[in-house]
């Protein structure tokens, strides 16, 4: 799951198994040095927009990240965080967008549309 990489230290310790360095992991998603290094000491976290190529980047195989078939639930996960991103929000906390990923999960079911309209209102509504 695609979320998971909003964590530094899951971004951190992918990196170090996957034998990458800062400097190249950096340079492969496309921020600045010190913009990785504050998501991996957790003085922030990457933008949604980022975490499919922040997925990319940490693939450990050496086959394209797009060649391998996606699981259902990296399918979903890339939706919803593509409707959150359209919405024009680039944080969200992990409580928030695991809520907004059940609700996506539920409007799937239903055939009801997950708009970037939807993802706003339920995120204004959880400030409440």
């Amino acid at each position: 799951m695609l979320t998971k990489y909003l964590d530094g230290k899951v971004i951190r310790a992918e990196r170090i198994d996957a034998g990458i360095t800062q400097e190249a992991l950096a340079r492969a998603v496309g921020v600045h040095l010190r913009t990785l290094c504050r998501w991996e000491d957790g003085s922030t976290k990457p933008r949604i927009r980022l975490l499919r190529a922040i997925a990319k980047a940490l693939a450990r195989d050496n086959m394209d990240a797009n060649s391998a078939k996606p699981t259902q639930s990296e399918i979903v996960s890339t939706a919803m965080l593509e409707a959150v991103a359209k919405c024009g929000i680039t944080q969200v906390c992990m409580h928030d967008l695991a809520y907004l990923q059940l609700v996506f999960e539920e409007c799937q079911k239903d055939y009801v549309p997950f708009t970037p309209q939807l993802a706003r209102a339920l995120l204004k509504a959880g400030e409440r």
